[in-house]
């Protein structure tokens, strides 16, 4: 598909779930130069071919870019949904976005593990200071977020 197309699919899926964000900041839809961003990014992969100067897309920039755009309207920064999204296969992708209701599941895709759309959990320990902890990398970020707001208000260490 052209960016075009892939810019429409993306907007379809999303409308599919209705996303709305919750900052008003957030575009509710990725347009063609969102869309290049985040290839830059590397939250969306490199096109897969060119057709003379026509970038060539699939079904995977399709799902990349709209589980970013999932994540961005739940709240989530660029360098989270970048870390979200590191790595995820296309299976784990199908998954989380079924499970979202931005897309009909794949027959052909495994659907044994989905990227957590829900995977960071970010406090504010005092104003300005935000602690951003991926409860995939941490056992206990309830444990964590405790100490480390015991230390922000003047605790022993």
């Amino acid at each position: 598909m052209t960016l075009t197309e892939l810019e429409q699919t993306v907007r379809a899926w999303l409308d599919q779930a209705d996303v709305v964000p919750t900052d008003s900041r957030v575009a509710r839809h990725p347009d063609k130069r969102t869309l290049r961003w985040y290839q830059s990014l590397g939250v969306v992969d490199k096109p897969l071919r060119y057709r003379g100067r026509t970038a060539i897309y699939g079904r995977r920039h399709a799902l990349q870019a709209t589980a970013a755009k999932l994540l961005q309207a739940s709240g989530h920064s660029l360098a989270q949904v970048q870390a979200a999204l590191r790595g995820a296969t296309d299976a784990e992708l199908e998954a989380a976005l079924a499970d979202a209701g931005a897309v009909s599941p794949d027959p052909d895709s495994s659907r044994s593990t989905a990227v957590s759309l829900d995977r960071f959990r970010t406090v504010e320990l005092a104003p300005g200071v935000l602690v951003t902890i991926d409860t995939a990398q941490v056992a206990d970020p309830e444990a964590v977020i405790a100490r480390l707001t015991h230390l922000s208000s003047g605790g022993p260490a």
